[in-house]
């Protein structure tokens, strides 16, 4: 079956099943890998690996954690809250593009600290995190990584919540940890692998983002953060509390580098998604352009039957900014659900 090339108009009802899929030219997305953005960023910018990615590094993320080496990369996280019950799974939460763990404390840890044991991480190259130096933009590397991060942390169960990129990572987990993984909330999830057309934006269709963001003439963190809202109004005080107002605090390259072979990734990965089988929750919003809603949530709430998929009509990219009461609710859900299966 053809996958799908770009963004299409999507009515949906608030919770519903979708039939169809698209089309377009299957490319060699390894070529993606070892030619694109990341090679340019090198060849144009010289600079932008050690200035802006250090810079990054050091300004984005203040929040106050914790630090975990894991085959000699010290991850940052942060671990609060308390579960209702000592038999509840943790929530992990693996933030997107671009930014740390800060996206997640600026709405939805403080809902949710009083009703689970919360593990945040800032992704690896990302915030205070180190990346590695083999394979840093897997979905499965860096779920690894974590996942191992938060079992000596005290993990023994979780239900994983992940945001755009860590919708990849989120999966990537249930993949590698199935016993384990009890359950995956992925918000405005790149899950599902597309056709490359360069003439297309964002990740149903290139990899335009970050190469705008990067080469355009304006800040990019100001630019990065009117397409990552609209069609809402860009929240000023979520990019101060993140840190994209500050200096570096948009990691771009390794934002790019984690874009740039993220189709490739998902490629091998969503051939396995049959080997999912815990609870998953998918929220999306249909006016999202970074990560199109009828190439991922729409996609692969028809391949996975036991998933729950919540329609935010009008919504962007940030849904769990834009209705977080609706990331909440699910989440709230999931654990309740977890806790009467017992």
């Amino acid at each position: 079956m053809a996958k799908p090339q770009g963004m299409s108009t999507v009515c949906a009802a608030s919770r519903e099943a979708r039939g169809g899929s698209g089309s377009g030219v299957h490319l060699d997305r390894r070529q993606l890998i070892q030619g694109g953005l990341g090679a340019g960023c090198a060849a144009m910018l010289p600079g932008c690996v050690g200035a802006q990615e250090a810079a990054g590094a050091k300004a984005a993320s203040d929040q106050e954690g914790r630090f975990i080496t894991v085959d000699g990369v010290r991850l940052h996280a942060i671990d609060i809250g308390a579960a209702a019950d000592p038999r509840d799974p943790v929530l992990i939460l693996i933030h997107g593009a671009g930014v740390n763990l800060r996206d997640w404390t600026y709405q939805l840890t403080p809902r949710l600290e009083k009703h689970a044991r919360i593990m945040a991480f800032d992704r690896p190259g990302f915030g205070l995190s180190e990346r590695p130096e083999k394979d840093a933009a897997s979905p499965i590397v860096q779920a690894n990584l974590i996942w191992r991060a938060a079992v000596e942390m005290g993990m023994k169960r979780a239900i994983v919540v992940g945001h755009s990129f860590g919708g990849a990572v989120a999966m990537a987990m249930a993949l590698e940890h199935p016993k384990t993984t009890a359950g995956l909330v992925v918000i405005s999830g790149a899950t599902m692998s597309w056709e490359f057309d360069e003439t297309l934006d964002y990740l149903g269709g290139g990899i335009n983002t970050a190469a705008k963001m990067l080469f355009s003439d304006k800040k990019s963190s100001q630019i990065a953060l009117e397409k990552i809202f609209e069609p809402q109004a860009p929240d000023l005080a979520y990019a101060q509390h993140v840190g994209l107002t500050k200096k570096g605090g948009l990691n771009m390259w390794d934002t790019a580098s984690d874009l740039n072979a993220l189709n490739a990734y998902l490629d091998d990965m969503d051939a396995r998604y049959g080997e999912v089988t815990q609870p998953l929750t998918l929220i999306h919003g249909t006016r999202d352009k970074i990560v199109p809603f009828d190439v991922h949530a729409a996609r692969l709430h028809r391949q996975l039957k036991q998933s729950e998929l919540i329609t935010l009509e009008g919504v962007g990219h940030m849904a769990h900014q834009a209705r977080p009461a609706y990331v909440v609710k699910a989440i709230l859900d999931m654990l309740a659900a977890d806790r009467a299966a017992r």
